[in-house]
Parts: C-alpha cells; structure tokens; sequence
C-alpha cells in the first residue's frame, strides 16, 4: 500500500483507500493493494456485555454463544449511524492506522441509494474523518470501470450485483450506466445462510 504522498520519478502518488462498505462485510485497501481486508461491518457483545468486539476483533470472541450482535444496516440501507462510526473509528484507526487528511476516499453504496442516506454519509466523511475527497458509488459502478478497463472493445457489460440483502442487475452501455433497465431482486446472501 502506498503509505503517504510521495514523488516517484516526478510523479506524485496518492493514497486512496477504497471502501466497499457492506452490510455485512467491508471489503478495504489502498488501491495498490493486490486484494482488499475483509471485516465483518457489525458490533458483538456477549451476554456478560464486558468486552464489545468490532471489525476485526471479533474474531478475538471465544465464547459465541449468547452473544448479541448490532448491524449499521436494515434491509440493505445504512440507518444506524452510530454503530456505523464505532465500525469505522476501529477499521480506519487501529486496523488501517490511516491518516484521513492524506487520504482519498473511494467508497461504495446501495445501488438507487436515497439522498437522506447519502447526507450523513458526506458529514462524516468530510467532518469526523477528514478525509482529503470522496468519491461515492455502487459497486456495480465500480466493477464496470474495471471491466471497461480490461476490456476497452466491448460495447456492453451486465453487472449482476449481488449483496447480503438484495440482488441488481446492472447494463451498463459504452461505461455508462443503463438506469432504466436496472432491477432488484429482494434476495441476497442472507436468504441463502440465514444470517
């Protein structure tokens, strides 16, 4: 990963921290990292309620019985802001060690994302973290641009998105996102393992 700006050979190189922030997983990395870290985007607390295990350190947890578990998430859509941040403050802090005023940030959402949603979204970006910019969009966006990348010939790209609340399929034309021919699927990961 790319630890700080730096100039190599007169280019400058940035951080850029990209965050697939999931429902039930985060998928995160710089985006010279050859494959994102995985953590669980919940908070754990057993019966006893002594310790609070959060992202990574859940897998600190030896007694899973009883345990309690609380999700920023309900069907798909961030709605709990202050587990959220907990989740956050742990991954950018002490599993990243990241530097947010340094940092650029490419995160991901709930394809047809609504705006009340995307507003707390940019105030704690920007005012809690500091992150230097922002750039937000669905994973099916992002996967896409790759596939544009690989592949710059092809015309077309059908993106099947599929998370652990729900299901997009995705066209995309020349890059561009087909919006008309999107639709959702109300099953995901979950319906399949019940969790």
């Amino acid at each position: 990963a790319v630890v700080s700006t730096q100039s190599t050979g007169g280019v400058m190189v940035e951080k850029v921290l990209i965050l697939d922030n999931g429902s039930y997983t985060i998928k995160t990395g710089f985006k010279t990292d050859k494959s994102p870290d995985i953590i669980h985007n919940w908070v754990m607390r057993p019966k006893d309620r002594r310790h609070t295990f959060v992202g990574k350190n859940i897998e600190k947890c030896q007694d899973m019985s009883s345990i309690h578990v609380t999700t920023p998430f309900q069907k798909g859509y961030l709605l709990n802001w202050q587990t959220q941040k907990t989740i956050w403050d742990t991954t950018f802090n002490d599993h990243l060690k990241l530097n947010p005023s340094d940092t650029h940030l490419i995160a991901t959402e709930p394809m047809l994302n609504f705006s009340a949603i995307q507003e707390p979204w940019d105030e704690a970006i920007f005012e809690e973290y500091g992150f230097k910019s922002l750039f937000r969009c669905s994973g099916a966006t992002l996967t896409a641009f790759q596939h544009k990348e690989t592949h710059p010939d092809t015309q077309c790209c059908l993106v099947v998105d599929s998370g652990h609340s729900f299901t997009h399929i995705v066209p995309y034309h020349n890059g561009v996102q087909v919006s008309a021919g999107i639709r959702r699927i109300n099953v995901g990961g979950k319906h399949l393992c019940n969790l």
